[in-house]
């Protein structure tokens, strides 16, 4: 039972102690800069939809901390394991120079263990695009409702909920009203 607990200290310490000081000093004090480079590239090299940017166009932060924080982190998880993908796939096909004479299945377990690397690091990514995607969204959100108290967003929420749903149902109300009818 020493060993987890053990393993996740030692976790809980690499984190607390190497990667937040790394991206306390060295990341988030060019948030400006990342923010800017970031909008250029989502813009127009890449030209992404306004559906799938990160970056936010309309607030004035355009990222918060925390999700900056969580790419990074991420990011610094994710870049090793598929850099070891790629070498255990490129190793698998083509050989190496030091035994360039594999045997067969011996090539073929480097190539699914690449490919199975590889594809977790692409899901990875992906939950982490989308999870920042989110975080833009709620960002947008909030900074379009800061003119309302909490209360009020509350209520004009729940407000158009109802709304929402009682405008989907109606039709579904009168078809099965009309239904009744003709049974009668």
């Amino acid at each position: 039972m020493a060993a987890p607990e053990l393993g996740d200290a030692c976790l809980q310490a690499t984190y607390r102690f190497v990667i937040l000081p790394f991206i306390n000093r060295a990341i988030l004090p060019r948030r400006g800069l990342l923010v800017r480079c970031g909008r250029k590239i989502q813009k127009y090299p890449f030209r992404l939809p306004e559906h799938m940017r990160v970056f936010s166009e309309t607030t004035d932060p355009g990222m918060r901390d925390e999700d900056i924080v969580t790419g990074t982190v991420t990011l610094l998880f994710v870049v090793p394991m598929g850099t070891l993908g790629i070498v255990g796939l490129v190793a698998g096909l083509f050989g190496t120079s030091e035994s360039p004479n594999r045997s067969y299945d011996e090539r073929v377990g480097l190539v699914k263990i690449g490919l199975v690397l590889l594809a977790i690091a692409t899901l990875v990514l992906v939950a982490m695009w989308w999870g920042l995607v989110l975080a833009r969204r709620r960002l947008e959100r909030q900074e379009e409702g800061h003119g309302l108290h909490q209360g009020e967003k509350q209520n004009e929420s729940l407000a158009h909920g109802y709304r929402s749903v009682r405008d989907s149902l109606q039709p579904d109300c009168e078809k099965a009203q009309g239904q009744l009818l003709v049974y009668l």
